[in-house]
């Protein structure tokens, strides 16, 4: 095998960070990907808040590269700040590859049809895989006869498995 001059190596040290919430079905391990003038450099995955120096040759250009996990967006601070970008490697280099949780806004739509004049008061619970989001009653719209009403946006973690129901009261269908 052939031997590389370690005075001819610099290190670029990975680190992983994870921010938000984590919740039931998330990824604990995080696969990146890191080439030098197009050669792959094995690197295992990474958990967070770990870090992997490795060695590459001086005057390289290497890229850190990583697939959005589900509900995850990926940013790249450091020598990198581009998913994919590159860096020359003529000195020591850092590069922080980070996971933040993606929320989306739902909202809940009531529509009602009835004579004008009669009064509704819908209440909905939301059931989520993950407890942590569960929430009974979190949401009462009130109607009017033939009318809708449409709640306040609830953020929830993209991905996460959540069921919404009404709570139909007495008289209505």
């Amino acid at each position: 095998p052939s031997s590389v001059d370690a005075s001819l190596l610099v290190p670029l040290t990975i680190t992983k960070d994870v921010t938000g919430p984590v919740v039931d079905g998330d990824p604990t391990s995080f696969d990146i990907a890191v080439s030098c003038n197009g050669s792959s450099i094995p690197v295992d995955p990474f958990i967070d808040g770990e870090s992997d120096l490795l060695l590459v040759p001086a005057g390289s250009a290497c890229t850190v590269t990583e697939l959005a996990p589900l509900g995850y967006e990926v940013t790249l601070t450091g020598a990198i700040t581009t998913n994919g970008g590159s860096t020359t490697m003529s000195e020591a280099r850092s590069v922080t590859v980070t996971n933040a949780r993606d929320f989306a806004d739902v909202l809940i739509r009531k529509d009602t049809v009835a004579p004008i004049g009669v009064a509704g008061s819908f209440v909905f619970d939301i059931d989520c895989l993950d407890d942590t989001y569960d929430a009974d009653g979190v949401v009462t719209l009130d109607t009017l006869g033939t009318d809708s009403e449409t709640s306040s946006p609830i953020s929830l973690p993209v991905g996460l498995g959540c069921t919404i129901t009404e709570n139909v009261p007495t008289g209505w269908e």
